[in-house]
């Protein structure tokens, strides 16, 4: 069995197609026996009107952010786990009421190993100095804190009245950071929040602050700016691509940095058509996620404890790529990712 340490070994990564789904199918069987164990009823009821079972985890039609909205949050959760709970996370920058999920500690840390494995190849070398600018009331905040903490950095969280461009920049420089986590841009007003809103204030920040290393969560970088922090001696640029409702599933590539390695561990990524069906590599489909895993006292994997989240759809869509790639991971990867109105 997987242990928490598997999870941060680069192994993961390199497992064949057979393998993968050697994984995937023993991760759903623990899930599915873990639902009926704890009698979810809403789980339990989907799965008679679809004649799911521990074999048939495609036969679950996806579940569409509406149709999450329609129910309490509590109908995911099984009754004699609340007093497990330690986190709530919701959404934000959607449409319609937020959606909000738990976790136990098992299933914070299979996800914050996964991502703490997802990052650690584009480490640069030596101490990691982070300034994290996500909101630390947002999954990805917190995330990011836990898995740089794994790979042996530290996150310092932006502070709360650090709110515009040089106040950020001051910060950097109080805590002589190298590294900065920060998106490239919002379509939100975020001053001091977003990578371009720095350059505008300070063309040169990368530079003369002596950055290394930019990490990001969104659906793109663009080749501009990429280029401009690699000018200013930026050695290592990691785009996350997740949600609040997952965390973090997929990493950029490092040959290729459009196309995303999806996350293997505590999340499985699918792409499906209209039918709900799993496309072929080079088509294009919803993206549709389901989170199979938690970590129990022992730090083996176990089946996920809090909300339990099954082929929900992420409201984007992608293209799926599942051939060798340039970088040497053999995780399948995602591409043109497009956001579709949440």
């Amino acid at each position: 069995m997987l242990t928490r340490s598997a999870l941060l070994q680069p192994t993961i990564d390199l497992l064949s197609g057979a393998e993968r789904a050697a994984f995937v199918a023993a991760r759903w069987r623990e899930q599915f026996a873990y639902i009926e164990r704890h009698r979810v009823a809403y789980w339990q009821a989907r799965f008679r009107d679809h004649r799911v079972d521990e074999h048939a985890f495609d036969r679950l039609p996806p579940l569409t952010r509406e149709e999450l909205r329609d129910l309490s949050p509590w109908a995911f959760v099984p009754d004699d786990v609340r007093t497990q709970l330690r986190r709530a996370y919701g959404t934000s920058g959607t449409t319609g009421r937020p959606l909000s999920f738990f976790w136990t500690d098992g299933d914070w840390n299979a996800m914050a190993d996964t991502f703490a494995r997802m990052i650690e190849r584009d480490r640069p070398a030596g101490e990691v100095i982070a300034l994290n600018g996500y909101h630390q009331g947002h999954v990805a905040g917190q995330v990011y804190h836990s898995a740089i903490g794994r790979i042996g950095g530290v996150s310092i969280p932006r502070h709360y009245l650090f709110d515009d461009e040089a106040a950020t920049l001051d910060q950097l420089r109080m805590f002589r950071c190298n590294t900065i986590i920060l998106a490239e841009r919002s379509d939100l007003l975020k001053n001091g929040k977003t990578i371009v809103a720095l350059l505008q204030h300070s063309p040169k920040f990368f530079a003369e602050l002596g950055i290394r290393w930019w990490l990001g969560s969104t659906s793109t970088f663009t080749a501009e700016t990429r280029r401009i922090a690699r000018d200013q001696g930026v050695t290592a640029i990691t785009n996350l691509y997740g949600s609040a409702e997952f965390g973090a599933l997929a990493v950029s590539c490092r040959v290729e940095p459009t196309h995303y390695h999806t996350a293997m561990g505590h999340a499985f990524v699918e792409i499906v058509d209209a039918q709900g069906r799993h496309v072929r590599s080079g088509e294009r489909g919803r993206v549709v996620v389901s989170l199979l895993s938690s970590l129990d006292a022992r730090g083996e994997l176990a089946p996920r404890a809090g909300s339990q989240l099954l082929r929900i759809d992420n409201s984007d869509e992608a293209t799926y790529i599942d051939e060798p790639c340039a970088c040497g991971l053999a995780s399948p990867r995602l591409h043109g990712i497009a956001r579709r109105k949440r």
